[in-house]
């Protein structure tokens, strides 16, 4: 019994223990809440930025503390990516280059050196590398170093994005840029091409997603004589195009572009004196035929239209001659162009009068000579100053600019006629244009750049972008957008927009 005693007299002497009076011996310290915002207030935790190549994101955050009394500056912020401190403050400068496309998770480390509390506060980095569809613009800079300028046409806001490399900075684009061709694959614009005539990679293929080089044809080594690759033309190889193909000149050789190869020349008969110069604007064309294809142009060695023969298969030739009996003495090459028939003709000059030579793939020698004119006369006025020399295959119609203006001849009655001149807004002379990327469907847009060297504008280059329909005025070209003083000197353009 006594032990129950002793059991029931320890739960009282704990009881009254617990009822007596605190003595008060603690000390308490309120904690300072950290707030973390952006300048308008909204919380850095959970955003979302977008940040497009080419551009600088800055963010910069403010904080509010529960205490009265709190000195934002006791706080010390480290800006974290993939666990490396990219940045140290309430502010930060973010560059493309520091992370892969699509989303990127960062996050703001908060120390309070006061209280010694420490806070995370994620957020997001939508990163965008290049574009879907647009307009892809070579260009040069005032040391004719090859830039290349991006603007999509299915953004809400487009921009221009310009670039002077692809990937890294060792693969630089190089200088003396010569022409800029999309590749499309599957009806998607997947690759495109850059060739300049100096650099490490004359000939860059470029995937448009990640802006990667895919293949590089490296300078070093491998020109025709056995020393550096320096063309003075790249062209697109209408046979094989979605796979990156091409011909380039070089020395007034053609050689083949081709799955990261390069050809010797392509002519292998054995006379091969031939001279097709600097190409200028498209010296030549690949004809389709069931025995292969056929490579002509303006011969300067002989003042004559050359034709040879050039299989599919790269490094397999069975080349043959075809050439006028006359001598074209004093003609300058401007262009050529094919259609579906298996007709070629080539557009030469010589001092204001124009003139097509036209044959028929399979004939040994061109067919005929016809004469170019306008209503007036043979007499083609500044044909001396033409620029952007184009043939479109599917409207058989044949391009160019003079100044402001361009014109254009049909294949059926080679009479030229204006076709749409610029508004005199000051911007320049037309210095590139092309059409969309549309062979089959007809043209559906058009795309102009324009320089002006007397220009105050840090940027000297303009673009403009046309849908092709008749405007209020009645005028073949309506325009969607113009972006006066964007750019550098364009030298080449494509519209990859459908």
């Amino acid at each position: 019994m006594k032990y129950y005693v002793i059991f029931y007299f320890s739960i009282l002497l704990m009881l009254l223990g617990a009822c007596s009076k605190d003595s008060g011996n603690y000390t308490y310290s309120e904690v300072n809440e950290l707030t973390i915002s952006l300048l308008d207030g909204t919380a850095l935790e959970g955003s979302s930025f977008d940040l497009t190549f080419g551009d600088t994101l800055s963010i910069e955050v403010m904080t509010q503390g529960t205490l009265k009394g709190f000195d934002p500056s006791t706080i010390d912020f480290k800006w974290v990516l993939d666990e490396e401190i990219v940045g140290i403050g309430p502010k930060v400068s973010l560059l493309p280059k520091q992370f892969k496309g699509g989303r990127n998770t960062m996050y703001l480390k908060a120390l309070d050196s006061g209280s010694g509390m420490e806070y995370i506060r994620y957020f997001f980095i939508n990163v965008s590398q290049s574009i879907t569809k647009g307009l892809f613009i070579l260009a040069e800079d005032e040391e004719q170093n090859g830039v290349v300028y991006l603007k999509s046409t299915v953004s809400k806001k487009p921009q221009y994005l310009r670039y002077d490399y692809f990937g890294s900075e060792e693969y630089k684009i190089g200088k003396n840029p010569l022409a800029i061709q999309i590749n499309p694959r599957e009806g998607l614009y997947r690759e495109f091409s850059i060739a300049t005539r100096n650099g490490d990679y004359p000939i860059m293929i470029v995937d448009k997603a990640s802006l990667l080089p895919t293949r590089l044809y490296a300078a070093k080594g491998n020109g025709l004589d056995g020393g550096d690759f320096h063309p003075d033309f790249y062209g697109n190889d209408s046979t094989g195009v979605e796979f990156g193909a091409g011909y380039v000149l070089e020395k007034g050789k053609v050689r083949r572009v081709l799955n990261g190869f390069l050809t010797p020349d392509t002519y292998t008969g054995t006379n091969n004196s031939y001279d097709f110069g600097k190409g200028g604007f498209s010296f030549m064309t690949l004809v389709r035929d069931w025995a292969g294809g056929f490579i002509f142009g303006f011969d300067k060695a002989t003042e004559k239209v050359t034709v040879f023969n050039a299989t599919y298969n790269a490094f397999n030739y069975d080349n043959y001659s075809a050439i006028y009996s006359e001598k074209l003495s004093g003609h300058e090459f401007l262009g050529s162009g094919e259609d579906y028939t298996r007709t070629y003709s080539v557009i030469t000059r010589k001092g204001n009068k124009l003139f097509r030579h036209i044959g028929i793939t399979g004939y040994i020698a061109p067919l005929r000579i016809d004469s170019i004119s306008t209503k007036e006369g043979d007499v083609v006025p500044n044909i001396d100053r033409a620029v952007g020399f184009k043939h479109h295959i599917s409207s058989n119609y044949y391009y160019y600019a003079v100044d402001r203006t361009i014109y254009r001849f049909h294949s059926s009655n080679l009479v030229v006629q204006e076709y749409y001149k610029l508004p005199d807004d000051g911007s320049g002379d037309i210095v590139a244009f092309n059409f969309d990327r549309s062979y089959h469907d007809g043209i559906l847009y058009f795309g102009v750049a324009t320089y002006n060297p007397n220009s105050n504008n840090g940027k000297k280059g303009s673009v403009y972008y046309y849908e092709i329909k008749k405007d209020e005025e009645d005028k073949p070209l309506t325009l969607i957008s113009k972006d006066l003083y964007q750019i550098d000197k364009a030298v080449d353009l494509e519209l990859g927009v459908q």
